[in-house]
């Protein structure tokens, strides 16, 4: 068997001190590079583990990415006698292990064997002409570690010839060090995805920074008095002492599209002039990884009585910050008038977000990318063809990924108040082949389907990558707990929900906290006839069971009358038998 040749990284004798390098993926701390491979990690001495990227090229449409340990021959570095973890392209949903004794490829695939408990969270990915190997290993989190990586040109673990090398990596280098605690706010906030509040003119403001990625996040609550609202935040006023709104840099969010949020930069106070000189931005929600732009994660919301702004901002994570804010009753930004509006100097030192203590819980690794080579944290299949991604936080808000293999007609996932009833629910759902929206579902009827919007989950995105269909959205930790109900369906061609009923359907629960995701309490239902007309009651009989009892029914008569007509028969011959005593007085 021709053996395809791997290129090994080149490391060998590389000196071991306080991080030669910082990690250029913020998930990490430490980084090594060499023969195209760059190899992440950082170590927790608490939990007494490490967790490693192993990001190597790719040259064709295979390929496999591959780190050993504890060589029998450790001055030769040779992954023969080693103990090797191992993913490609031959099975991107699995990692496994292998302890070769020779060269010899089938002799390789032999020992092929589950990965053990010590290794934990691996996924392999394969993307932009990389491929990715990441895994948490416990039970070692200090001291030298003589590592082998290799990577090569076919799906699964080859020979790589005699092109070989390693590194010894020092744990002790990688330790990630707990962020030292916020400033005291002077009013925490009392939302649990934030750290410090301010109130002011009937407005909450809730931030928090988070320096190691120098940005800060907002969220601005304000009062909707009617069914139209606005709300904004400014910067940079040519007027600080003023504290107006008037040449400040100005973010809004309204009613007329709560799907997008626009920039603003108002010269005077005349409405006209104003939306003269809006910037669009175009929902930088649906196409956040290629906008460059320092603002993202936008999302406007309007619910009970108040009108919600969030968003993230870049290039800022320390000092005093003059913001100045402003709600209204119109559904596009217009001038607030005196009794609309606040300003406070924020200080971004104060709400500096503590990196909560990564959790020691292991999950199913998802498969599926979230921005670049970043892979979401865990996965949960509720059928075949449906299969939930999601990042596992401590608090905040998570990212959250449904994916189905029907990418020609609509797609929707909600989460009801009761395990495996329809409604009442909210859903997420696509809208078009390109947008997607949040839905409540408060009956089994098209008449019980509405657009809505939602405190607990954000505005969603849709696409379509690699055969599946995505639905893309933010939620609160506190909203996905675990052992989470939820329903999917989808149509196999019509686009828009619920233009025309589902031909698939199905529920499950999704546990998003714990080690082990909780069973599926409901089989995905079997696909039904397709229906040109929207949703109506599930609770009815179906035409075919109607028509059923009625022919039941006409038989029993039928079967009924027979018998009756036979006993009529036997009895009149009976009668006429002979073998009948007759009354005297009866006639003939």
């Amino acid at each position: 068997m021709k053996m395809l040749k791997a290129t090994f990284l080149t490391l060998a004798g590389m000196a071991s001190a306080a991080c030669n390098t910082a990690s250029t993926d913020s998930n990490y701390v430490c980084m090594i590079t060499g023969a195209g491979i760059n190899v992440h990690w950082k170590t927790f001495t608490a939990g007494n583990y490490y967790e490693m990227m192993v990001d190597a090229p790719q040259a064709g449409a295979n390929g496999y990415a591959a780190v050993g340990w504890n060589p029998t021959n450790p001055t030769g570095n040779k992954m023969i006698g080693s103990t090797i973890l191992m993913g490609g392209t031959a099975d991107l949903n699995s990692v496994k292990m292998y302890s070769p004794a020779d060269t010899v490829q089938a002799n390789i695939l032999a020992t092929e064997a589950a990965v053990p408990a010590t290794i934990t969270q691996t996924a392999i990915n394969s993307a932009n002409g990389r491929i990715t190997l990441k895994f948490r290993r416990s039970g070692v989190s200090s001291g030298n570690l003589l590592t082998i990586f290799a990577f090569g040109n076919t799906g699964t673990l080859s020979y790589h010839a005699t092109s070989k090398s390693s590194a010894t990596i020092n744990l002790d280098d990688g330790v990630a060090v707990a962020p030292t605690p916020p400033a005291a706010c002077n009013t925490a906030s009392t939302d649990s995805n934030y750290v410090c509040m301010i109130t002011g003119a009937g407005i909450n403001v809730h931030w928090k920074t988070v320096t190691a990625g120098n940005y800060y996040e907002m969220m601005v609550d304000a009062p909707q008095a009617g069914a139209n609202g606005f709300t904004a935040v400014g910067w940079n006023p040519t007027n600080p002492t003023g504290n107006k709104m008037i040449g400040s840099t100005i973010l809004m969010g309204g009613t007329a599209d709560l799907n997008s949020v626009k920039m603003y930069s108002p010269a005077d106070t005349v409405q006209a002039n104003i939306l003269a000189t809006e910037a669009n931005q175009a929902n930088i929600l649906a196409t956040e990884a290629a906008v460059p732009a320092t603002i993202t994660q936008t999302a406007i919301a309007s619910a009970n009585g108040r009108i919600i702004l969030k968003f993230r901002r870049s290039g800022v994570s320390s000092g005093n910050l003059l913001t100045i804010f402003a709600f209204g009753n119109t559904g596009t930004l217009s001038y607030h008038g005196n009794a609309g509006k606040s300003s406070a100097t924020i200080n971004l030192d104060h709400g500096v977000a503590v990196t909560p203590t990564p959790p020691t819980l292991s999950c199913t690794a998802s498969t599926l990318i979230q921005t670049g080579t970043t892979t979401y944290d865990c996965m949960h299949a509720l059928s075949t063809a449906v299969t939930i991604h999601w990042n596992r936080e401590t608090s905040g808000t998570a990212a959250v990924a449904a994916t189905t293999t029907s990418v020609n007609g609509w797609f929707s996932v909600s989460f009801p108040q009761t395990a495996g009833s329809m409604s009442p629910a909210t859903a997420v759902a696509t809208s078009s082949a390109t947008t997607a929206g949040i839905y409540s579902i408060t009956a089994r009827s098209a008449a019980g389907i509405t657009a809505t919007t939602s405190t607990d989950i954000d505005t969603p995105t849709t696409e379509v990558v690699n055969g599946l269909r995505i639905l893309r959205f933010n939620a609160k930790v506190s909203f996905l707990t675990a052992s989470k109900p939820m329903n999917f369906a989808y149509h196999s061609t019509d686009i828009q929900f619920p233009v025309a009923k589902h031909t698939t359907k199905g529920s499950g629960n999704v546990d998003f906290v714990s080690s082990t995701p909780a069973p599926d309490t409901a089989a995905p239902a079997t696909p039904s006839p397709v229906v040109a007309t929207p949703p109506d009651s599930d609770d009815g009989l179906s035409g075919g069971a109607i028509a059923g009892i009625v022919i039941g029914s006409i038989v029993f008569v039928v079967i009924v009358v027979v018998a009756v007509y036979c006993l009529c028969c036997k009895n009149d011959s009976e009668d006429h038998s002979g073998n009948r005593e007759t009354n005297p007085d009866e006639g003939v």
